[in-house]
């Protein structure tokens, strides 16, 4: 039934091995994990204990985030929650978390410009990833 394939998919996304890079061609600049879902806005995730920050670019140029609104939605096997991230300096996003991620947490991101246009961007949250990236650009 379309029910059952419909959850199907939402499982495989969720196992399904999260890439560093978004597009192919951009990677992580801060430490964090990029969205994998290709859309025409970067952003690259940084988690670190209740706080995520979020950067948000179109195609390596930084958007500015002084009028962005948005949400940030996490799924966990029995929690679900979403907060109203924040504009911070230039081209960040900050959300504080009712709980730190983990493994596997779902996220998923989405973003309205004063322009009207949205963005969306999902994750499933590695710490491996996360602290090999941190490593790369020297944040470790």
């Amino acid at each position: 039934s379309a029910k059952l394939l419909t959850t199907g998919v939402m499982v495989a996304w969720l196992i399904a091995p999260v890439h560093s890079l978004a597009h192919g061609n951009w990677p992580p600049k801060h430490g964090g994990q990029m969205n994998d879902d290709g859309g025409e806005v970067t952003v690259e995730l940084v988690a670190k204990d209740r706080q995520v920050t979020l950067y948000l670019e179109d195609h390596g140029d930084p958007i500015p985030s002084a009028k962005i609104k948005g949400t940030l939605r996490v799924q966990r096997v029995s929690v679900d929650w979403a907060v109203a991230p924040k504009p911070a300096r230039q081209n960040q996003v900050l959300a504080q978390l009712p709980q730190a991620l983990r493994d596997g947490d779902g996220v998923w991101v989405d973003v309205s410009f004063p322009n009207g246009s949205i963005a969306q961007a999902k994750f499933v949250y590695r710490e491996d990833v996360q602290s090999r990236n941190q490593r790369l650009v020297g944040k470790k």
